[in-house]
C-alpha cells in the first residue's frame, strides 16, 4: 500500500516484483509508470446515492474493503507509516505486516505536522509489524524508541539501480535545456517545499555568480507547494536571476540520469531528512553533492570524502559550491568515493537480496488478519485522526 505518485513507492513495488513476488499496489492515487498492477478505490467505487459527503466517504471506505477482499494476498506491505491510507491497510490487510518508513512518518519532532492520533497509529502499526525497513541507522534508532524490537528492523537504503543510474554524457540534455556547453550547472534536486530550503539555494546564487560567472541553476519543479513555488519565482525576479536560474518541469524518474548527467554539482540542503535517494543517485551518475550538516548523514556521507557538507545557509552553500568549482581535484575525489559508496553500501540489487532473506520465512505461514483488539484500536485512531482533516492523499 502506498501512493503510486511517489517515485519511491513505484520503484520499491517494482523491485519486489523483480524478486519474483506477485505484487498488487493498492493506492489512493494512481501513478503514470508502475511495473505492477495498481488498484485504487475508484476501481471498486459504488454509488453514494443521496447521502452527500458522508455517503461519498462511506462508499469509498466500502470500496477499499472490496479491494482488500479481492486482493488481500499473503502479506501487506505499507509504504509510509502514517495517515488514513496506512491505517486502512492495517485494518483490512493480511498479516504478516511489513512497513517501510520514509522519514517524515516517524520524525515527529523534526517534521511534526501529525496529530496525536496519527502518532499513536504509527506507533501501533510499527509495533504490530513483523518487519520494519528503515533507510538509515538514524531512522532505525527512532523506530526502536517507538517500541519496535531490534530483531524486527532491517536497515537498508533501498539503494540505487546501478544498471540505470550510471555515468553518462549530458550534452544532449544540456542542448534540450538551452544550456551552454561550458556552463557550470547546479541542480537543486529535492522537492520544491520549505523543508528543503530551496530558497536558501536561490539566495546563495548571486554570491556564487560573483566567483563563478558561468554558473547556471536548475530547480526541479517536483511536488511543489504552490505558495512556496510562487515565493521562489518572486525571489528569482527580485534578484534579477531570470536568465541564470530555471525551474525545470517535473522529470520522469527514468529520465533523471539525463538530468544528473547535464549537471556539474547536485545540491540538497533540507532541515530534516531520512537518507536522500537523490544523493545516492547522483553519486552513481558520477556527480559531486553538497548536502546539509545533518548529524545522521554521517553514517554514509563524509565531508570532504564523498560529499561537501554545509549548514542550510546561503553563504555556506555559496562557499561550498565555489570551492567545488575552483578545485577539480576535490570534485574528482568526491566523484570517485561517491561512486564507491553506492557500489559497496547502496546497491539496490544487494539490498533486495537482504530483504528477500527476511521476507521468505515470514511468508511460510498462513496469512491472517490483525487480532480483533488491534483492529478496534486502529478503527478508533482512524476516527480520531479523520477529525484533524490533514491534507494529503485521501479517500
Amino acid at each position: 500500500m502506498g501512493d503510486a505518485q511517489s517515485v519511491h513507492v513505484r520503484v520499491r513495488a517494482a523491485a519486489l516484483q523483480m524478486l519474483g513476488y506477485r505484487v498488487t499496489l493498492i493506492t489512493p492515487r494512481k501513478g503514470e509508470v508502475v511495473a505492477c498492477p495498481q488498484v485504487s478505490p475508484e476501481d471498486c467505487l459504488v454509488s453514494a446515492g443521496l447521502w452527500g459527503k458522508l455517503g461519498t466517504r462511506l462508499a469509498k471506505l466500502r470500496a477499499v474493503h472490496t479491494i482488500f477482499a479481492r486482493y488481500r494476498g499473503d502479506a501487506t506491505h505499507i509504504h509510509f507509516a502514517q495517515g488514513l491510507w496506512a491505517g486502512l491497510g492495517m485494518l483490512f490487510g493480511a498479516k504478516p505486516l511489513i512497513v517501510t518508513v520514509m522519514g517524515g512518518d516517524v520524525l515527529f519532532r523534526e517534521q511534526g505536522r501529525s496529530s496525536w492520533a496519527d502518532r499513536m497509529l504509527t506507533r501501533l502499526m510499527l509495533r504490530s509489524a513483523e518487519l520494519v525497513t528503515a533507510k538509515s541507522e538514524h531512522l532505525a534508532s527512532v523506530i526502536r524508541s517507538l517500541g519496535v524490537h531490534n530483531d524486527r528492523i532491517l536497515v537498508m537504503y533501498w539503494g540505487v539501480d546501478r544498471q540505470h543510474f550510471k555515468p553518462s554524457q549530458g550534452g544532449e540534455m544540456r542542448r534540450a535545456l538551452g544550456l551552454a556547453p561550458d556552463s557550470f550547472v547546479l541542480l537543486s534536486s529535492r522537492f520544491l517545499q520549505p523543508l528543503y530550503n530551496v530558497d536558501k539555494i536561490v539566495e546563495a546564487f548571486p554570491l556564487i555568480l560573483r566567483r563563478v560567472g558561468h554558473a547556471q541553476l536548475l530547480i526541479l519543479d517536483c511536488q511543489a507547494e504552490p505558495n512556496y513555488r510562487m515565493a521562489i519565482i518572486r525571489r528569482i525576479s527580485e534578484l534579477r536571476l531570470e536568465g541564470k536560474v530555471r525551474i525545470v518541469p517535473p522529470v520522469p524518474h527514468e529520465r533523471m540520469p539525463e538530468i544528473y548527467a547535464a549537471s556539474d554539482v547536485v545540491i540538497g540542503v533540507p532541515s530534516s531528512d531520512g537518507m536522500p535517494m537523490t544523493v545516492l543517485e547522483a553519486m552513481a551518475c558520477g556527480k559531486p553533492n553538497v548536502v546539509s550538516d545533518l548529524p545522521h548523514y554521517q553514517e554514509l556521507l563524509t565531508n570532504g570524502k564523498n560529499v561537501l557538507v554545509c549548514p542550510p545557509l546561503s553563504a555556506s552553500i555559496a562557499e561550498a559550491v565555489c570551492q567545488l568549482a575552483s578545485e577539480p581535484e576535490l570534485q574528482a575525489r568526491l566523484v570517485e568515493n561517491g561512486f564507491r559508496t553506492v557500489e559497496q553500501r547502496a546497491d539496490l540489487a544487494k539490498d533486495l537480496v537482504r530483504l528477500d532473506e527476511r521476507l521468505t520465512p515470514l511468508l511460510d505461514g498462513r496469512p491472517r488478519m490483525q487480532p480483533i483488539h488491534v483492529r478496534l484500536q486502529v478503527a478508533a485512531l482512524l476516527a480520531l485522526a479523520a477529525l484533524t482533516q490533514r491534507p494529503g492523499p485521501s479517500l
